[in-house]
């Protein structure tokens, strides 16, 4: 962090998995931003999510935290089994489940997920989605996604449980 945004806040380190952590975190909040870390070789990508959001909602008790905001997905009514987007979902059910107000970040496709590919992009001219070339892709930058999570944690005004879709503007294809 940088030195002025250091001198502002208490830092506490460890894992936000780890229930003694995040009752240290919590200790005084009334707002959580939840952001489950990306673990591609999770064995069970459902539970990965999960565990996060049951330490969570019982930290969220224990400590009577408010508001809430989580970073989940825009895709509800996808089929069950659909990886991260139904973990996301169940995340969403178990946060709403505390009672507090909740704000589900429903996010489409992430900008960012692009630059893998860059090196395959300017080698080969190529940019590789399994998406219909022609069919818009719902995107947004993360960068959008921090700014809506700080308008929501910043507002003390909202008081129910709401999804929130972030998406970019623009109705960009693969093409």
């Amino acid at each position: 962090l940088p030195g002025a945004v250091r001198e502002q806040v208490e830092i506490v380190e460890g894992s936000h998995r780890d229930p003694s952590v995040l009752d240290a975190a919590l200790a005084g909040a009334s707002a959580l931003l939840l952001v489950v870390p990306p673990l591609f070789t999770a064995p069970d990508v459902h539970e990965h999510y999960v565990s996060y959001a049951r330490v969570a909602a019982d930290s969220i008790r224990r400590r009577a935290v408010s508001r809430v905001v989580a970073v989940s997905t825009l895709g509800h009514g996808t089929i069950p089994n659909a990886g991260h987007l139904t973990a996301a979902l169940s995340m969403d059910e178990v946060l709403r489940e505390t009672g507090s107000a909740y704000r589900s970040l429903a996010n489409p496709f992430f900008m960012e997920n692009i630059l893998g590919q860059l090196p395959r992009i300017h080698a080969e001219g190529v940019f590789s989605l399994p998406s219909d070339a022609d069919r818009p892709l719902p995107s947004v930058a993360t960068a959008d996604i921090g700014a809506a999570a700080a308008r929501l944690l910043l507002d003390e005004t909202w008081q129910d449980q709401e999804r929130v879709p972030v998406i970019g503007p623009d109705r960009l294809t693969p093409t």
